[in-house]
């Protein structure tokens, strides 16, 4: 299902673009997660109905515009909304002992 998902050649030339090397298994992650975000949203009102195309430009791949410049180690996720930016570089980050902090209510 994901090797033909039609967001993955976008995902794969938008990290490329931006130099970040990330393996196979986080862009199945990444785009597994946004195949249940939006699958979810209609129930949930997860993402508003009008941002559902946007996902991969304005959620993923802006999230991770930032990752080149993470050094490995303690990442602290302050007030992302959705936590899209914690799940997107975490899933860049795999395995390097990077932890999010979040709020409890």
């Amino acid at each position: 299902m994901i090797d033909n998902h039609p967001e993955r050649i976008k995902l794969e030339s938008g990290l490329a673009r931006m130099g970040l090397d990330v393996p196979t298994g986080a862009i199945d992650g990444l785009l597994t997660y946004m195949v249940l975000l939006k699958e979810w949203s209609g129930t949930y009102n997860l993402v508003a109905k009008r941002e559902r195309d946007f996902l991969l430009a304005r959620h993923v791949l802006d999230s991770l515009s930032i990752a080149r410049w993470l050094q490995p180690g303690s990442l602290l996720d302050v007030g992302t909304g959705r936590r899209f930016a914690r799940l997107a570089v975490g899933h860049y980050q795999a395995g390097d002992g990077s932890h999010v902090a979040r709020q409890r209510r």
